[in-house]
């Protein structure tokens, strides 16, 4: 099988399982992935078998799927090669950053790398996910995690610390038995950290898989709240529970692939944005002053 557009449809069948989902993946209609499939195991063998949980590989089609990550392997090498011989200050760098981080420590940083490099084109993804930069879904990436993937290389710039909070109108006109928790949408009824918390028989009264409106909810002196120091500790009207130590969450770190870290306007913003959360190394560790 010598097309490349084959060897990618059986890679997107292979990892959505679904017609639907190569299609997307692909771009294309799912009616025209079903016919290209017909027509490669007609010509090719039987590449997959239909399940009640989807389109499942055979033996034989494992051989292409292999086959096909080689060369989407090789493909994607060139790709980063060829962009990191771009040695101009411009053109377009893809950013991903889990929204907090963004919106709480680099919105104005982010604005002053733009005006100090105007040709570059900064696009940035809000999330908490790893985008894969071997497929060039992000140039660079800041990700809380503690073992960073093997195939990237970067900086750790902080350790993120928790504590707890309270609205100091919340905890001033709220009897202490009335307190209650602002959750997650995992936590159990008593999880282990209201367990560990000043206020260990408080229930929980709201839940949020959402950071940032748990954080808001905070704000809103709608409860209390285990949050990320870097978010509490800036505002005014919000005061940690007791003088216990800090909780590590994660560390931090800003990592990119090895083939771009001599591409000078990736190598800048890399070493921008390490120098810029460095510098609230404090704040994120939850250090008071």
């Amino acid at each position: 099988m010598k097309n490349w557009d084959d060897y990618r449809l059986i890679l997107a069948l292979h990892r959505t399982q679904t017609l639907r989902g190569a299609a997307d993946l692909l771009g294309v209609n799912h009616s025209t992935v079903s016919r290209r499939l017909v027509v490669m195991q007609h010509q090719l063998g039987h590449l997959f078998e239909r399940t009640l949980d989807g389109y499942q590989v055979t033996a034989l089609g494992l051989e292409f799927v292999n086959t096909a990550l080689q060369i989407e392997s090789l493909s994607e090498s060139v790709e980063r090669k060829q962009r990191g011989q771009n040695d101009d200050m411009a053109g377009p760098i893809n950013l991903s950053v889990p929204p907090p981080i963004a919106q709480t420590l680099l919105i104005e940083e982010l604005k002053e790398f733009s005006m100090r490099y105007p040709k570059i084109q900064l696009n940035i993804n809000s999330s908490f996910e790893m985008r894969n930069l071997e497929r060039a879904e992000a140039d660079i990436v800041i990700r809380g995690t503690d073992k960073p993937p093997e195939y990237l290389v970067g900086r750790r710039v902080a350790s993120v610390k928790l504590h707890y909070y309270g609205h100091v109108d919340y905890l001033k006109n709220t009897a202490s038995e009335h307190y209650q928790w602002i959750g997650r949408d995992a936590d159990e009824q008593n999880p282990q950290w209201i367990k560990d918390s000043p206020y260990p028989n408080a229930r929980i009264g709201i839940r949020s898989d959402d950071i940032l409106m748990r954080h808001q909810l905070l704000l809103a002196a709608y409860g209390l709240s285990r949050g990320a120091c870097y978010m509490a500790d800036p505002c005014k009207d919000l005061v940690r529970l007791n003088d216990m130590p800090t909780v590590h969450l994660t560390d931090l770190w800003v990592l990119i692939h090895p083939d771009l870290r001599e591409t000078p306007r990736i190598k800048a913003l890399m070493q921008f944005l390490c120098e810029a959360l460095l510098k609230k190394k404090s704040l994120i560790e939850g250090k008071q002053p």
